[in-house]
């Protein structure tokens, strides 16, 4: 999966996306800031705890998809020392805005 991230982002920035040093494929330099990618196993974020009843998930859909699950583990995969703040956009929020004013 990283592989093919990683000739999605060189396909969409170009020469824009450089690697940052030591990131060993998964940190890279864009326009100023950092871009860190993260693969993770769904179990990692699939709980028993966590399971959405199948009640809702016949009216919702399926709630119980890893993806929607990963918000809830940003911080131990991106340590407050890296980011202080977390801003998580979930696939279908429309900026308006410079998401940097929420600091």
């Amino acid at each position: 999966e990283l592989a093919f991230l990683q000739r999605v982002l060189r396909c969409s920035f170009g020469q824009r996306l450089v690697d940052a040093p030591g990131g060993e494929g998964s940190v890279f330099e864009l326009d100023g800031g950092l871009l860190h990618l993260h693969v993770f196993d769904p179990s990692e974020v699939l709980t028993p705890g966590l399971a959405v009843d199948d009640g809702v998930t016949l009216e919702a859909g399926n709630l119980n998809a890893p993806h929607n699950f990963v918000r809830f583990h940003l911080s131990r995969w991106v340590p407050p020392s890296l980011a202080p703040r977390l801003v998580y956009l979930d696939t279908d929020v429309v900026v308006l805005g410079d998401v940097c004013d929420l600091h």
